[in-house]
């Protein structure tokens, strides 16, 4: 069976910060995430702790007075769903600048706080679902992370499995058999 397995980005409700107009640029940055060469950290990793294959691990993103980020999920479909977290790391008695691994991990913390909340709004068309009966951490990806002052705007992705119909085979066997009559033989 011939499967094809893609990255499937959650769309964001449209967000413009308050301050978007008077925002310096070093204020707004968009850093894109690849794991193991491929665009996307899984978040269990993540929360996990287990970021070996991350790029760029120890890289500095943000500066070491940068304590805390208003982390924003707004997932269309969703009602959006904010947290206030702590990024700072401290050695010594002197705060650090905050890495790559760092936020990743912050991120991942917030949306599986948000899966167990998650509340569809009116808008919600159906396409995905999110939380304890549908999309969980184990199948979520962050593919990149919007800066915006001290909101940082997860976009998220999950794995979608396509099947080729050419090589589908039925689930069940059809038998035919004189005592039956097939009244929708169409499913197979």
């Amino acid at each position: 069976m011939a499967q094809q397995t893609t990255l499937q980005i959650l769309p964001n409700a449209s967000f413009l910060h308050p301050r978007h107009a008077s925002m310096r640029p070093d204020e707004q940055a968009i850093w894109k995430f690849f794991y193991n060469g491929v665009q996307g950290v899984p978040l269990l990793d993540a929360f996990a702790g287990q970021l070996q294959g991350l790029a760029g691990l120890s890289d500095e993103l943000l500066p070491a007075n940068f304590g805390k980020a208003n982390c924003l999920i707004a997932v269309q479909g969703y009602k959006a769903f904010r947290k206030m977290k702590n990024v700072q790391c401290v050695r010594g008695g002197l705060p650090q600048p905050i890495q790559r691994h760092r936020l990743v991990r912050c991120i991942a913390e917030v949306v599986h706080e948000f899966l167990g909340k998650a509340e569809p709004t009116s808008e919600h068309d159906g396409t995905f679902v999110l939380g304890s009966h549908g999309i969980g951490l184990e199948n979520l990806y962050l593919i990149e992370l919007q800066r915006h002052g001290k909101t940082l705007l997860p976009v998220l992705g999950y794995m979608v499995t396509r099947v080729d119909p050419e090589f589908m085979q039925p689930v069940f066997p059809m038998w035919f058999d004189s005592t039956f009559t097939i009244i929708d033989g169409g499913g197979f």
